[in-house]
């Protein structure tokens, strides 16, 4: 709780007290929202485990190779080629670069879309893991994008990549901004629930 430097912890304390019911039902909220991008990757070592890629789960099958580095190719699951030795640490830090990249690909021709579609282009784009947003238009023009957006639906995506890129014409979130997103985003993408009513994580 933030609050001027003045004020008496007696006099904060009523107003925690006042207000415990909206704050208990915010913080259920924040949980229940939160829980629903949680345990997307599930990195077993001995077995392999699992992993949310694109909107459908992916089991992961470990083979141990005597040469690195550590190897993803993807079929109906997706098999790890991992040199012996390799830690724990090691293998979560190779499936982030590996997932990092899928999506920089999957993001490529979504920015072509809307650069096309908007008449504006992006200073560059970036991606990397963010607690509390999805993405992100920088005062520059450049775009960052949560890494968690490889584990959701493709739509999702897209979504986040039109919010964005319409963020390059109006920096808000006024009407005019609604109007835009509204006006360049495919029909099949829903209205409600969309992915900024999630919460990405830690």
């Amino acid at each position: 709780m933030v609050a001027p430097a003045g004020d008496r912890p007696e006099e904060l304390r009523g107003i925690i007290w006042k207000k415990r019911h909206w704050i208990m039902r915010k913080k259920a909220e924040l949980e229940a929202r939160t829980s629903a991008v949680e345990n997307l990757v599930d990195l077993r070592p001995s077995d392999g485990g699992s992993v949310h890629y694109r909107g459908e789960r992916f089991s992961l099958r470990i083979e141990d190779s005597e040469e690195g580095p550590v190897q993803f190719i993807q079929n109906e699951d997706i098999r790890v080629r991992r040199p012996v030795g390799t830690s724990d640490d090691e293998m979560l830090e190779a499936l982030e670069s590996w997932l990092k990249g899928r999506l920089l690909e999957e993001l490529a021709p979504l920015v072509e879309k809307y650069s096309a579609l908007l008449g504006v282009r992006p200073a560059g784009i970036r991606v990397r893991k963010m607690k509390t947003r999805w993405g992100s238009c920088g005062s520059t023009g450049r775009l960052t994008f949560n890494l968690r957006l490889v584990h959701l639906h493709p739509d999702a995506t897209e979504y986040v990549v039109a919010h964005e890129m319409c963020h390059l014409r109006h920096r808000d979130h006024s009407c005019r901004f609604r109007e835009l997103l509204d006006s360049v985003l495919p029909a099949r993408i829903p209205r409600t629930k969309r992915v900024e009513d999630l919460v990405p994580g830690r």
